[in-house]
Formats: structure tokens, sequence, C-alpha cells
């Protein structure tokens, strides 16, 4: 971005900037790959004082919640995803002395009590994020966070959950993608449907509240598969669940095994919640209607309807209606989230 602004200010073609795709005279054009940033410490922490925090009010827990990053790429490669295409299968990191400088800053000065980590997979390596827990812990901070994880590393690693608890853990978004191990082998997750269960004892005893991904709409998957993986959810129960159908991205593994049976080049059908591909047991409509038979089958029970639902629209309103009435403040100002 940062040699792109400056071809923009100097006047200089766009052709010189690797990395990039544009139309010159309707034409696309793609510049070659840049290369990867091997030393993510060399990255500036974000310019947050630049932005109007009091408007960024997504919550953990009812505490305000800023958002990190303290490692880039993924080495699954899962068919449908395309976290490898944009960061590369080669995991990098920033040291840990490196993250706990942006996390006090973020902590000490900005007045956050919450962070959400948006790694591809926070937990990749148990040593990295048990060093990170011991600062925490270390440093006795109040501090609730966010993080995606996998069913394989929770499973392996209960004392790893235990300490990421203790140093203020509190949800975590794991994709089980399928209750049928057919459709989960043929997305290339490389897990197996039973230790689902195991994975979400483990954070149930430890307190932590499971946020579930799924995947239907898989090229074989039948409607019997589709409603297995719906009673599959119900039985996991985790604290929420997204369901998606699948859908394939340029770039990916997926998108070269499905290409000649896109049924749109509309790319607004592109958002995960709208068959785009000619499956070979199940119409769009049929996909369409299990897509939402997904959620409503979820949310829908009244236990889980007044436990997650109601609550959910209430926090919602309450908070936007406290955002009205008041600006968020902090002895540093406006711009502070405390």
């Amino acid at each position: 971005m940062l040699d792109l602004v400056k071809h923009v200010e100097e006047g200089n073609s766009f052709h010189q900037v690797e990395g990039i795709s544009f139309l010159s005279d309707g034409e696309l054009v793609r510049t070659p790959s840049r290369p990867l940033i091997q030393d993510l410490d060399s990255i500036p922490f974000p310019a947050r004082d630049l932005l109007p925090l009091q408007k960024y009010t997504v919550t953990l827990k009812d505490r305000f919640m800023a958002a990190a990053l303290t490692s880039r790429g993924c080495p699954f490669n899962c068919d449908f995803c395309a976290a490898s295409q944009f960061f590369g299968r080669k995991w990098r990191t920033r040291s840990i002395e490196n993250v706990m400088e942006e996390i006090e800053l973020l902590y000490e000065k900005y007045g956050y009590r919450a962070v959400a980590f948006f790694d591809d997979h926070f937990t990749l390596k148990p040593r990295r994020t048990v060093t990170f827990c011991e600062n925490v812990l270390r440093n006795n901070w109040d501090l609730y966070w966010w993080a995606f994880s996998r069913v394989d590393t929770v499973v392996k690693n209960e004392k790893l959950v235990e300490l990421m608890a203790r140093a203020g853990l509190k949800q975590v978004f794991i994709g089980f993608e399928s209750g049928c191990q057919e459709v989960l082998d043929s997305y290339g997750k490389d897990l197996n449907v039973d230790s689902a269960f195991k994975a979400m004892e483990i954070l149930r005893k430890y307190k932590i509240t499971v946020w579930a991904s799924f995947v239907i709409g898989a090229l074989n998957e039948t409607k019997k598969m589709i409603k297995q993986t719906i009673k599959f959810a119900n039985r996991l129960n985790p604290r929420y669940i997204q369901f998606g159908i699948l859908t394939p991205y340029p770039g990916t593994v997926l998108y070269e095994k499905v290409k000649n049976r896109l049924m749109t080049s509309n790319w607004k059908k592109f958002w995960g919640g709208d068959p785009v591909i000619k499956l070979d047991k199940l119409s769009s409509k049929e996909l369409k209607k299990l897509f939402w038979r997904a959620h409503l089958s979820f949310y829908g029970r009244p236990k889980r309807l007044f436990s997650t639902v109601v609550p959910f629209f209430l926090e919602t309103f309450r908070d936007n209606s406290r955002n009205r009435k008041t600006a968020l403040k902090s002895s540093l100002g406006k711009n502070c989230i405390k």
C-alpha cells in the first residue's frame, strides 16, 4: 500500500508496483507477486490515534475489543480457504516481545481490556502461545481475548487450553466444517469428525465459549449429509455458529476444481450465502433452503433463542443507545476507548 501511494503521489506508472491488479484501457493488468515480508517486527503498529475509536464498538463480554495480528500465513491450505493466497503458506510471526509491546499500548494508552487476534491459527505453535500467556499473566493484566484455533490443537494440548483460559482467553473460532467425514475429507481439512466432541468438552471445562464454522454444498454432498451436519452442529452446541455455502474464491484449490461448474460471474453472489456451483446431487434451491434451515434449527430452539439471540439484540440496542448519548472517554481524549 505504501509503495502504491508513493507511485500515485509521484505520478509514476502502476505497472512498477508489485502485487497489485488494475484496469488499464479496459484490460486487466496483474503485476508480479510481491515478496513476502519476512521480518514482521519491522512493520509499525497501526496508527490507531488517527481513527475515531469511539465508533468501533465491537465487544467481548461487555468489553470494547481491539484487533491485532501476531502472525501471517497458514500452512494447511484447505481447498476452499483463500488465507494461504493472501499471506502465503509459510507461517511468519512477530516476536513475542513485539506483540507484548503492542498489547501494552492497547492496554495502557487506549484503555482496551479485550483483544481479538485475527491470526489464521493463533495456536499453531503451542510453545509460542505458552510464552504469550505467561507474559500476560506476568504483567497481571485484566485482559480478555479471542482467537482462531483448530480442533486437533485443542485436543492435543489441554494444558495449553487451561493456560490460555487463565491468561484471559474467552472465546475461540473453530472451523468444524462438517459432521460427515467424507465431506470433511473432500475439503482437505485433515481432521476427524469425532474429535470435535472432545475439543468442545475441553473448551467447556475451562469456560471458553466457541464460535463454530460449518460449510455445506460440497460437490457430491447429499441432503442427508447436510442434515447430518446440522444435527452435528446442534449436538456440539457451541455458543455461536455460522453456516456457509461452499464458495470458490479465485486462487484457491477449490476454484481450479470447479471453475467449469460456476453458475454465475456476479461477484456479489460470492459472499458465502448463495449457491454459485452446480452440484451433483442438490439443486441451488434445495441448497439455499438447507442453508437457512441450518441457522434456524440452531438459533430457533427456545433455549438458544433466549440465551443467545435475544441477549445479542438487547446488547446491541444498549450499546447503540449508550454511544448516542455519550462519547467514550478516557484521560487521553476522544480517540481512546477506556
